[in-house]
């Protein structure tokens, strides 16, 4: 299980739980949601709940192209600064991809770190679970370009020993941003050969075509 606690901020001795609360709809789901606690990190629903947005008649805010299981982790997190929802291993990591995405959408930094910080601990504590192409074009589908999951996801694969795809795999398959990035940290960390006698070329027959 994956927690990620914040010490500064305590909740139990917090009044945000009492209040006014708004609607939110997830799906065919709509959630009643104490406006403090909501709009505390989160920019976009800070905007949502200006009067200029509300119009005449009072309606739940639409998020109704959104997962509700991926909803349900961000919503924990606002009462308990915690990412209990995700606790199985072999869908970590989709689950932590979906879960910074909707930050991003929700413009919740706060929440986005609390994301990262269980990224980099589930990579450090489980070495064999690795994010799928999926979970990488999920991530690269979802976020800017400066995005430091997208940085996240490139350091994990240059530092990596031995690729988790073949090359079949990533070719038409993966985010070409992605591609993009990857070359370019893989040429900053490449380190010239202690010799250039061993250079390719020196071989001209590899040069050759094949009969």
């Amino acid at each position: 299980m994956l927690s990620i606690p914040n010490p500064k901020e305590n909740y139990a001795d917090d009044h945000s739980f009492t209040g006014k609360t708004i609607e939110v709809r997830v799906k065919d789901e709509t959630f009643h949601i104490h406006q403090s606690i909501i709009c505390k990190t989160s920019e976009f629903f800070k905007n949502a709940v200006k009067l200029e947005w509300a119009g005449v008649k009072k309606k739940p805010i639409d998020l109704r192209n959104e997962s509700k299981d991926t909803f349900n982790v961000y919503l924990g997190w606002l009462y308990s600064k915690s990412l209990y929802h995700i606790s199985h291993l072999s869908s970590t990591w989709t689950k932590l991809t979906e879960a910074y995405v909707i930050g991003e959408k929700l413009m919740d930094q706060s929440f986005q770190v609390a994301v990262m910080d269980a990224m980099i601990g589930h990579r450090t504590n489980h070495t064999q679970w690795f994010p799928s192409i999926e979970n990488i074009n999920t991530i690269y589908d979802g976020t800017v370009e400066a995005s430091p999951a997208r940085r996240l996801m490139v350091d994990l694969c240059v530092w990596r020993d031995g690729s988790p795809w073949t090359n079949k795999e990533l070719l038409g398959k993966v985010h070409d941003d992605f591609v993009d990035d990857l070359l370019l940290a893989l040429l900053e960390q490449r380190k010239p050969p202690a010799t250039k006698s061993h250079a390719p070329w020196m071989d001209p027959q590899a040069y050759r075509r094949s009969k």
